[in-house]
């Protein structure tokens, strides 16, 4: 998500998994549920004041990238930031393995794509099976 008010893109990961799992139980681990997050500014585009009487300014649409593949969450904004982060799906939860998209505002979302048969890198090792 990205908050303007704190100028950050966060990966909320409080939903990712709980203690529940078999693979946090048989170990007696916890999983990592705190978010992630870095600084990123929109930037305020001006007209050039030849170009009208007045100088005017429009906020910088906001262009998400996201990539998901099992256990990995990777963010790219505008084409100059990225960040990542390590969830831990649970096969036996349903709540652990989807994406929203929400607005607190007014926004549109466009071209979203989802692309639910992609190659892995490393089929014969996945440990959460494929749906």
């Amino acid at each position: 998500m990205y908050d303007d008010s704190l100028k950050k893109v966060i990966i909320d990961r409080s939903n990712s998994s709980t203690a529940d799992c078999p693979v946090f139980t048989d170990y007696e681990a916890t999983p990592h549920s705190s978010a992630v997050w870095g600084h990123f500014y929109l930037y305020d585009l001006f007209t050039s004041a030849e170009q009208s009487e007045v100088c005017e300014s429009t906020r910088e649409t906001l262009k998400f990238h996201v990539f998901v593949d099992v256990s990995i969450i990777e963010v790219f904004v505008n084409d100059r930031f990225s960040l990542s982060a390590r969830v831990y799906p649970c096969a036996t939860q349903t709540e652990s393995d989807g994406i929203a998209l929400t607005a607190s505002s007014v926004a549109t979302f466009k071209n979203v794509q989802v692309w639910t048969e992609p190659k892995h890198a490393w089929a014969d090792t996945r440990t959460v099976p494929a749906s």
